[in-house]
């Protein structure tokens, strides 16, 4: 288990239940919890206000095959995924589609696994808010950059913008450094601090595997990484302000490939990248790099893509390709209706 300083001078418990669901479930503001994960059909409430969030109301049991109505989409993916192996230009990468309001979803090599690299931004993030929901004031507290807290990391993709050495930032600024530029100088300051019960129970009560640490060893598949994006759209596991909060947060990231690269500029999108260096098969240098979020069209769906290869240039074309592909796709599908 993950274990550091809380930046709290108390003890905070959260206790959840992750049981399942039978038949249609009604849920409540405070009972929306590991639905997200299990929810096939759902009802929503199509009276909020929120710009990036449609809060679940109620739901049942489905969605755990295959929709074979997408297999085209699945095609033109793996299509795309082969032809990039075929030239080298990647050793794997799998993807994750998901139509968020219909349930429907597929998948390109569904259980490879990969390093989560930056993508662990997320779930940080939301063990803050989740804290935030009943100590706000957790926001406000401030924590000095003393020293560099990461002098031997370099990020191959750099952040825009970095905290500065001898300044004193808010959690919730140090939450925007994190998340908009990716800046691992926050995220390391920002883990220091966490309160690990609760990011415990954020990755336990969606069923994702608890990491011991953020090392190479460990690894989760694009369809597990999936649920944090789906229980913030979803406002089922943070209440409905702070998942606005979160996904808003999300739609600042300042990243202009990967995912962005493959939609229209006009079209909102809240997702993380991140990329690590790794060892490939064949014993070369390389490294991963991954693209999740959520495109919000007429029908907001959810992608995700996992990648591994020699080049970062190499990855970030082919989750634009694969990105454009399946926007394409769903407009395609849209107007075919």
């Amino acid at each position: 288990m993950l274990r550091f300083r809380s930046i709290l001078p108390y003890s905070l418990t959260f206790i959840f239940g992750a049981g399942a669901m039978l038949g249609v479930t009604a849920l409540t503001d405070n009972d929306r919890l590991s639905s997200t994960v299990l929810c096939g059909q759902t009802l929503r409430d199509m009276n909020s206000s929120y710009s990036y969030i449609k809060p679940l109301v109620a739901c049942d049991v489905g969605a755990t095959v295959e929709t074979p109505e997408l297999a085209s989409l699945k095609t033109k993916v793996t299509t795309l995924i082969n032809s990039a192996k075929a030239e080298e230009q990647v050793d794997v990468a799998s993807m994750y589609f998901r139509d968020l309001d219909s349930g429907q979803w597929t998948a390109v090599n569904l259980d490879e696994t990969y390093r989560p690299a930056s993508l662990f931004k997320v779930p940080l993030l939301m063990a803050y808010l989740k804290i935030a929901e009943q100590h706000p004031e957790i926001l406000k507290q401030e924590i000095e950059v003393a020293a560099d807290p990461t002098p031997n990391m370099a990020q191959d993709i750099a952040p825009e913008k970095s905290l500065n050495v001898g300044e004193t930032y808010t959690v919730d600024e140090l939450l925007h450094y994190m998340i908009a530029y990716s800046d691992n100088r926050a995220e390391v300051l920002l883990t220091n601090y966490v309160d690990t019960a609760v990011l415990d129970d954020i990755f336990g009560d969606l069923q994702v595997p608890i990491p011991a640490s953020m090392t190479e060893q460990y690894t989760l598949s694009a369809r597990s990484y999936s649920r944090f994006f789906r229980t913030l759209y979803n406002a089922s596991y943070l209440g409905d302000t702070m998942s606005e909060k979160a996904l808003e947060l999300l739609s600042g990231v300042t990243y202009p490939d990967g995912l962005r690269a493959g939609v229209p500029s006009d079209v909102k999108i809240a997702h993380k990248f991140g990329e690590a260096k790794v060892t490939l098969q064949n014993g070369k240098s390389g490294h991963e790099l991954h693209d999740c979020g959520i495109v919000y069209e007429a029908h907001p769906y959810l992608i995700c893509v996992m990648t591994r290869g020699e080049m970062v240039s190499d990855l970030e074309e082919l989750i634009a390709n694969v990105s454009q592909t399946v926007y394409d796709d769903r407009n395609e599908a849209a107007v075919s209706k």
